[in-house]
């Protein structure tokens, strides 16, 4: 599997919001994380940030497609309720899904990038036999 930018800059934002979850759940004193509507921000952001990245193909109507997009717009209407409710409940329920939704992106890279290296290598060794 190769590694691409949008691999690494949404790897490197998964572990910020990681990093925003630490934070909040240990009380850390961030300026930008003092109450529960902030970091429901801090984490939509990221968020919104790792789709943008990302590139979700909205053409593709594969179920595992649909399901992860479906999930990655739940996360966003939790995220707009808790810009309102702020609530830690609001806060968990994006920071879970963004992360199943990240994981999901990774699988699905992963798994396109064997399918491609095996259509590779078998076309490499039929052209040499």
């Amino acid at each position: 599997m190769k590694l691409s930018w949008r691999d690494i800059v949404t790897a490197a934002l998964f572990i910020l919001g990681g990093a925003v979850v630490y934070a909040k759940v240990n009380d850390y004193a961030w300026v930008i994380l003092d109450s529960w509507r902030s970091a429901v921000a801090v984490l939509a952001v990221i968020g919104l940030t790792m789709v943008a990245v990302n590139g979700f193909d909205t053409a593709n109507r594969s179920w595992f497609n649909i399901g992860t997009m479906s999930l990655g717009a739940i996360a966003g209407v939790i995220a707009v309720i808790g810009l309102f409710v702020a609530s830690s409940a609001a806060f968990y329920s994006v920071a879970i899904i963004s992360g199943i939704v990240w994981l999901a992106a990774v699988g699905s890279h992963t798994r396109h990038s064997m399918l491609h290296d095996a259509g590779t290598m078998s076309r490499h060794t039929i052209a040499h036999q």
